[in-house]
């Protein structure tokens, strides 16, 4: 009889040992996607913050005339010599349309497409969020779409804000959440301010 006792209370004791063990292995594999898709979502909000910057510092660059030809909240085309060869090109920002990205679970997410020389890039960043809005010499807010050229003239700044969001759900152990990171930024191009030469 006593025999019989040790091995149930084993049984109980081995099967809350496994649920322990099974327990901590979902919440490891719980943090390493986190991790992961974090990462991942950071690296991915890091270049295209580099990209934007890069090109819209460049705005006006070796421009005679017209230096932003479009600006509206999801969308903005200017010239610019970005690569200081003397080659001035028409590049286009736009928004993309949600759920346009067939490579991620994300439905909110949208392809950001850049055109340069004519040719457009579908950019899968894992977009949420795109929105753009520009100041005049005053730092008065501009109303947009701006499409008329003496009000294109007068913008000097743009403020540039996206969310860039994780291709797959984390899911934690009490809810599925998306790993994101939020980018704000006032960019002052140069070549704005500096009258055709």
């Amino acid at each position: 009889m006593g025999a019989l006792f040790d091995y149930i209370a084993s049984v109980i004791v081995f099967g809350v040992l496994a649920l322990t063990v099974a327990r901590i292995q979902i919440n490891l594999n719980s943090t390493m996607y986190q991790n992961t898709f974090t990462l991942t979502t950071q690296r991915n909000a890091v270049e295209l913050a580099r990209q934007i910057e890069f090109d819209f510092l460049k705005i006006g660059n070796r421009v005679r005339g017209l230096k932003i030809t479009a600006a509206d909240t999801s969308q903005i085309t200017f010239r610019a010599d970005l690569k200081n060869n003397w080659d001035t090109v028409l590049v286009s920002y736009a928004a993309g349309t949600k759920g346009m990205s067939s490579q991620t679970k994300n439905k909110r997410d949208f392809p950001l497409l850049r055109t340069e020389k004519g040719a457009t890039i579908t950019q899968q960043w894992g977009l949420t969020r795109f929105f753009m809005q520009y100041y005049d010499s005053l730092n008065n807010r501009m109303t947009t779409p701006i499409t008329v050229a003496d009000s294109l003239r007068r913008i000097r700044a743009i403020d540039v804000q996206f969310t860039v969001e994780s291709p797959e759900a984390v899911i934690s152990a009490t809810d599925t959440m998306w790993a994101g990171v939020n980018w704000h930024k006032l960019i002052y191009p140069r070549n704005l301010n500096k009258i055709d030469y």
